[in-house]
């Protein structure tokens, strides 16, 4: 299993206190790789923790999980820099983990952060899973599209996202998996069945765990 920490650190980026859950292997050799899973709207950093199962799907992976509280703030501005520059430091500071790239993921508008973050960030992020992404549209780095075209082919994550059939952010996906094609930008797009709920994120967060398993060699 993994025991579960809450973690309280200050945060220059916003210049205040923010707490993070971990999820820290209790078998396994330290170093270790880690998953950063980003909340959606209205949640917390314990929403993927007591919303769906996935304490109970990374057991006896020699994976560290961090869950950042991002508020309502889209991974933005001041929180960008609390996840890439902070967080991560601040992690290493606490925790036996290996150097190198991470892996990042979330939904909704965590997977919105995930996506943007992992292509804006290369050099921190090996994996990309987002699920039922918020992806908003726009001019610069807010729009995901505009990223992707900047992005270098030969650095950029192993990117994977999904949507439920039924999720009223489906044509979210598939604009920006349109875009990714016409790139020549390598990634895995699928639909399930499924609308914007806990229930799905519970299911396909199994395969998107998988995924980074791969990507981090585990």
């Amino acid at each position: 299993m993994h025991s579960v920490v809450t973690v309280e650190h200050h945060a220059p980026a916003l210049d205040r206190t923010v707490a993070y859950t971990a999820l820290v292997p209790d078998r396994g050799t330290p170093p270790f790789a880690v998953l950063y899973q980003l909340h959606g709207a209205s949640d917390d950093h314990r929403a993927w923790l007591y919303k769906s199962s996935l304490l109970r799907y990374v057991d006896g992976l020699p994976l560290l999980v961090v869950l950042p509280s991002g508020e309502n703030s889209y991974y933005v501005g001041p929180w960008e820099k609390l996840v890439v520059d902070d967080l991560a430091a601040h992690v290493a500071r606490t925790f036996r983990v290996r150097p190198g790239r991470a892996a990042i993921g979330g939904l909704s508008m965590g997977g919105y952060g995930a996506i943007r973050l992992g292509l804006l960030h290369p050099d921190r992020y090996a994996s990309i899973f987002a699920h039922s992404s918020r992806l908003p549209q726009g001019d610069g780095d807010g729009d995901v599209g505009v990223v992707a075209g900047r992005v270098d082919r030969a650095t950029m994550p192993a990117l994977a996202f999904d949507c439920g059939v039924d999720d009223h952010l489906i044509e979210d996906s598939r604009r920006f998996h349109a875009r990714l094609d016409a790139l020549g930008l390598p990634h895995q797009y699928r639909e399930h069945a499924g609308a914007h709920t806990w229930d799905y994120w519970d299911e396909h967060v199994r395969e998107a765990i998988a995924w980074h398993t791969r990507v981090l060699d585990l």
